[in-house]
């Protein structure tokens, strides 16, 4: 249990540090790719910065997470937004090269 929270703890001042630069970038609107539980956390903190959040990127599009529709990587050309949160620790490179071939800029692409 310890473990986990520290874990959370550590998570959550890690996305504050990166949302932060990003801001400090000029990021306003954000997308976040992932439905796992640093998606929620990323979601939690964007909410808390009283940042903009435009969606949900996942493998599969057509869902609803968090009350928010849930687009496939394809459907990013059709978005506005600011930054892409990464909130994936699985397979980042993997995920930054689909974001890519979306013609999606690399400097709008944030990671953990």
């Amino acid at each position: 249990m310890q473990y986990s929270l520290s874990y959370y703890r550590d998570m959550r001042q890690r996305l504050k540090r990166v949302l932060s630069e990003a801001l400090g970038l000029g990021a306003k609107r954000f997308v976040i790719y992932g439905t796992e539980e640093l998606a929620e956390l990323a979601y939690l903190t964007i909410c808390e910065m009283d940042l903009k959040l435009v969606g949900f990127v996942g493998k599969e599009g057509g869902q609803v997470f968090l009350s928010y529709p849930l687009f496939p990587v394809e459907a990013l050309q059709d978005r506005e937004f600011d930054a892409l949160l990464i909130a994936d620790l699985q397979d980042t490179d993997s995920v930054r090269a689909q974001i890519t071939r979306e013609k999606v800029s690399g400097h709008k692409v944030i990671t953990l």
